[in-house]
Parts: structure tokens; sequence; C-alpha cells
């Protein structure tokens, strides 16, 4: 959120200035919260963001792909949750993939137990191997539609 927001606040800025009412409230708030935040703060966040894909790049040296939840949670209501509160929660594991910059997908892989709303494995491989993650992809599929 300390690269998104405050890029996503430049972004919008005059919009902000001179006619924030044509912006959903939700949306305004994440953007005044990027106004809020320190250019120190977005230059320390920026320095970790090479490191991580750095370090991210050294493990494909060794593996393919990497898989993790979509979502660490059930699908939360619209109306049962502060979205900008709760983004940082619900999309933890894909803001590091959208910070890494190489190709993610998310696929559905059954339906949560309480709620029955679909549960969702997100995929990542390196830059620019696009096709190895469809591979992955096409394979998990195969796989799931084997066990129904």
């Amino acid at each position: 959120l300390e690269i998104m927001y405050p890029e996503a606040a430049a972004v919008h800025a005059e919009r902000i200035a001179h006619a924030p009412e044509t912006i959903d409230p939700d949306v305004l708030r994440r953007l005044r919260i990027g106004m809020s935040i320190p250019p120190e703060t977005t230059d320390t966040a920026h320095r970790l963001r090479r490191e991580f894909r750095r370090r991210v790049d050294e493990l494909f040296e060794s593996v393919d792909v990497i898989v993790t939840p979509t979502i660490p949670t059930d699908v939360p209501r619209r109306d049962a949750v502060d979205l900008a509160a709760s983004t940082r929660d619900v999309a933890r594991f894909t803001y590091a993939w959208s910070l890494y910059g190489g190709p993610a997908m998310s696929l559905p892989c059954g339906t949560h137990p309480e709620s029955g709303m679909p549960v969702g494995m997100q995929l990542v491989s390196a830059p620019w191997r696009e096709h190895v993650l469809l591979r992955a992809a096409a394979g998990v599929e195969d796989l799931l539609t084997d066990r129904t």
C-alpha cells in the first residue's frame, strides 16, 4: 500500500482536488490515505520491493511455479467489511506477486466449507515464463477435473 496508494493518489490528484464527489467514497478514502503517506515511506517500500524481486528471482532459478491461496479467508461480503481497512488482509497473497511483476493467475479449486463460495489457488511464475504458468495451470485443472 505504501507504493500503490501514493501512486494512485498522484494520478488522480487533480480530480481529488477539484471533483472529489465524482469518485466513489471508498476509493476516495483510499486515495486520501495515499496522499498522507510520506515520500520517505514510499522510497523505503521501493527499496524493499527491489530486494524482494531479487530474492524471488533467485528462487525461480530452482522452481518453476509457486502456489499460494488467492486470499487467506473466505470471500468477504461487500457490505460486511470496510474495504479500505480490509484490502491489505484480503489481498496479502496477491499484492506480493503484483509487486514482483511476474505472471500470476488464480484457479478455482473448490468451495469454502461454510459459505460455499469459491476458493482460489494462485499460481505464479518468473517474468516472461507465461508458458510455464499456463502449462502448470492446465495440469492443475486436469487434476481437479479428475477428482469430480
